[in-house]
């Protein structure tokens, strides 16, 4: 098997909106990333994620869309930190490991407001009665 390219990442921030506030959307979503940068997430909004971590693990153990996917993954990846996922304990473990400070790093460090692409798609113009 060959070598995989390097790891990279990317962040999708998507909504749906009246196009005529497409602009003041873009600006709070930049808003919140930098406010997430500079203060990091409440204590509380962690807890929740956590939760809904656990939760959403637990649910997707019980889906043959889950297990397809992993006996994919396993078998073009072949790294078994991929089968943290099984494993309950090390599953919250990592998910223990999602702290205020982690989050706010990761913000500084992967969303830059030097590195996004913006894209808008707006509804196409009606075409005019007979056309």
């Amino acid at each position: 098997m060959q070598d995989l390219p390097d790891p990279t990442y990317f962040v999708v921030v998507s909504f749906g909106t009246d196009p005529e506030r497409v602009e003041e959307m873009v600006d709070a979503t930049f808003a919140q990333i930098e406010a997430l940068q500079e203060d990091g997430p409440s204590a509380e909004n962690v807890e929740i994620v956590q939760a809904q971590q656990r939760s959403a693990n637990e649910e997707n153990l019980e889906k043959n869309s889950f297990w397809a996917t992993a006996l994919k993954d396993f078998s073009f990846y072949a790294d078994d930190d991929k089968l943290l996922v099984l494993d309950g304990e090390a599953f919250d473990g990592l998910v223990d490991e999602l702290t205020a400070e982690r989050i706010q790093q990761a913000a500084q460090e992967y969303l830059r407001a030097d590195r996004y692409v913006k894209a808008t798609l707006f509804p196409e113009a009606a075409a005019p009665a007979g056309e």
